[in-house]
């Protein structure tokens, strides 16, 4: 007989990490590899991480380190004393082998220093589960130097893997936000769609339709318009570009193709770029690459999560 509920099981004690990288690229591979055994979050920035932090109860941190190393262990110092205090092992993973990178991660106070181009997503899988596993123990290698939290009086830390964590509520609402809604997703990039695809991985029950330029945006909202809930519009697209396309479907005559939230993803900057987007009849702006936490405030921001359209 199959057991109907060992995928509720194996979900619930599916730990929730978070990738750190101003890379696009960077986050998208790491996260890749880490999306069948993790809930991935990611962030570009310190803030933005240290909200993540303080919105989901994570396993781990994963700051990748690129080209800008300053700026990588800026982010590292700036997140130290919230990791150390919590218990959160940081894991350093550099994009090449550079023996002053690791020796700075380990005197800083890594949990783990690996290298990208050598090592394959499962072993990568396997060492930060490892590093979970150490965390959650009374003791630590000797030869790591990590500050551990003191014991929870609560007695918190000595749950069963399989019972719930302390976020639960959290964790189970970002999960079903989005149960049985539909999103049009417009883009034309497939390094940009792996990272939507991880980060609407969160979402149960949720149902994805791509478009790679404006005009098969526009047709395929013409066609099922009550079907979406919102849509996620890239700004820069061949063919039509996501403004023209955001102002065709506005000047439908249809109440959903006004109603509708359509959210800006661009890699602008500028606010005089982000007016454009407003002046087609866009409701909101996400910089690219998209972060959990922001699309979240957007969600709730539009009541998406009330019923289907």
């Amino acid at each position: 007989m199959v057991d109907m509920n060992a995928g509720n099981e194996i979900e619930q004690i599916k730990n929730h990490i978070l990738v750190i990288s101003d890379e696009p690229l960077a986050l998208a591979e790491t996260k890749k590899g880490l999306i069948s055994d993790f809930h991935v979050s990611i962030a570009s920035n310190h803030s933005t991480a240290l909200n993540s932090l303080q919105t989901l109860e994570h396993a781990a941190i994963i700051i990748c380190i690129g080209k800008d190393t300053a700026r990588a262990f800026s982010i590292f110092e700036k997140l130290s004393s919230f990791a150390k205090s919590t218990g959160i092992p940081i894991i350093v993973l550099d994009e090449v082998d550079r023996p002053e990178n690791s020796k700075t991660a380990v005197e800083m106070g890594c949990a783990d220093y690996t290298v990208r181009e050598l090592i394959e997503h499962d072993a990568l899988i396997k060492r930060v589960k490892q590093q979970i596993s150490k965390s959650k123990s009374d003791s630590l290698p000797a030869s790591i130097s990590h500050d551990t939290k003191s014991p929870d009086p609560s007695g918190a830390e000595e749950r069963n893997p399989t019972t719930p964590r302390m976020d639960t509520p959290i964790s189970t609402e970002t999960d079903m936000i989005l149960m049985n809604k539909t999103i049009l997703v417009a883009e034309d990039t497939a390094l940009i769609r792996t990272i939507i695809d991880a980060v609407f991985a969160h979402f149960k029950g949720l149902n994805m339709m791509y478009a790679t330029n404006g005009i098969e945006t526009v047709e395929m909202f013409a066609k099922s318009p009550e079907i979406f809930s919102f849509i996620l519009m890239d700004v820069e697209m061949p063919i039509m570009d996501g403004l023209e396309a955001t102002r065709a479907i506005r000047n439908m005559d249809i109440k959903s193709a006004k109603e509708i939230p359509i959210f800006a993803h661009t890699a602008a900057t500028e606010p005089a770029e982000f007016a454009k987007c407003f002046d087609a009849g866009m409701n909101e702006v996400l910089q690219k690459p998209i972060e959990l936490e922001s699309l979240l405030k957007l969600i709730r921001k539009h009541n998406v999560t009330v019923q289907n359209r």
